[in-house]
Parts: structure tokens; C-alpha cells; sequence
């Protein structure tokens, strides 16, 4: 492979660059949204009435009447036929 100079940079360092910042950020991503699940997971799975037994499914949670809301900020709420049962979830991701 041959180095390409621009400036006084070496593009494939800045190739290596990119794809070590992609994969940080990919794995930050992926264990926040982890955490909303586990956090949703576990309010549907202790508050929802009658209790879920077994895995969470679709029919499951229609016919309990759960829903996830979004809020216009970004914070998630888990409802239960038109009452909240769940506090407001926001997940913040680290600063550097």
C-alpha cells in the first residue's frame, strides 16, 4: 500500500482513525439502547397487572394494553391503558 500525503497527513491513518471512532461509538450506541431495554423490560415485567409470566411477545403486551410512549424529549415511558406505570426513562450518553 502506498501513502498518500495531503497536508502533512497519512490517509490510511486517518482510515484507521475513522473506523476505531465508528467502533466506539457503534459499542456506546449499542450498550445505551441495551440499557433502555433492560430498564423497559423490567418495568413491564414487575408492574404491568396481571403479571407476564415467561418471555415478553407481542400479544402479550396488546392484550395487557401496554405501550411504550416516546416523550417530545426523548425520554421513554411505558403505559398501561392510559395510566403511566413507569417513571420517565432518559438515557445520557457520556461526554467526553
Amino acid at each position: 500500500m502506498q501513502l498518500v500525503k495531503r497536508e502533512g497527513i497519512d490517509v490510511p491513518l486517518l482510515d484507521d482513525m475513522r473506523k476505531e471512532m465508528d467502533g466506539l461509538l457503534e459499542s456506546v450506541i449499542s450498550q445505551k439502547v441495551k440499557e433502555r431495554a433492560d430498564l423497559l423490560e423490567k418495568y413491564v415485567l414487575e408492574l404491568a397487572v396481571p403479571k407476564i409470566k415467561g418471555e415478553i411477545t407481542p400479544g402479550k403486551l396488546r392484550w395487557r394494553g401496554i405501550k411504550i410512549k416516546v416523550k417530545y424529549d426523548g425520554g421513554h415511558q411505558v403505559w398501561q391503558r392510559n395510566e403511566a406505570i413507569s417513571p420517565i426513562i432518559h438515557i445520557t450518553f457520556p461526554t467526553v
